[in-house]
């Protein structure tokens, strides 16, 4: 694992955010600031590349190697004291929890999913969701609207053959993402696995 150096010389480490779906952690808002957030862009492809062995299904967060790996890594980085918000879904604050990181996380997490999690009835051919203002500022972020929705579209037996997710972006939005706003990593000390 190679973490900048830069935050691994901090006497303080504190975590700002706020807990969203992601297609690859379950959730982004936290352990993140640490991978991919702080580290070499070989230490990302090692984690991402995590997602082959399997992804598990929206908001898990118990059975997911890349959130694993994740926590691992902040582990390794040292101790986070995080401030972490959840969304209302109007442009609001629903909750606020501060504490650990990783406690901070999973508690977050839980209330999300309490407070956002659909109950669907019947499941459909085609789901459209709205992103919202935040979310729905591009198509790199709209997309993690979707996994709100997965239990919502049908699953055919044919192959081939899948129900469609498509968030709504807002009118000024775009779907590209300019290569100026990818920045140039800076340098990284490679940490040892724990307890070695």
């Amino acid at each position: 694992m190679q973490i900048e150096n830069e935050l691994l010389a901090c006497d303080l480490k504190m975590v700002l955010g706020m807990v969203t779906p992601h297609f690859a952690s379950g959730f982004a808002g936290g352990p993140d600031i640490v991978l991919p957030g702080s580290s070499s862009l070989e230490s990302i492809a090692k984690n991402r590349s995590l997602m082959i062995k399997g992804i598990p299904g929206p908001g898990d967060i118990k059975e997911n190697l890349v959130l694993s790996d994740v926590l691992e890594a902040c582990k390794m980085a040292g101790t986070f004291y995080s401030l972490s918000f959840i969304p209302d879904g109007s442009e609001g604050i629903d909750s606020v929890f501060s504490g650990e990181l990783e406690a901070v996380f999973r508690e977050t997490v839980a209330r999300y999913l309490q407070i956002h999690s659909p109950k669907v009835d019947r499941k459909s051919d085609v789901v459209v969701l709205a992103a919202g203002k935040i979310l729905g500022m591009d198509l790199y972020h709209g997309v993690r609207v979707l996994s709100n929705a997965f239990g919502a579209v049908k699953r055919h037996r044919k192959p081939g053959i899948s129900g469609v997710l498509s968030p709504i972006l807002g009118k000024e939005r775009s779907c590209h993402r300019d290569e100026s706003q990818i920045q140039a990593r800076k340098p990284c000390l490679t940490l040892p696995p724990r307890g070695t």
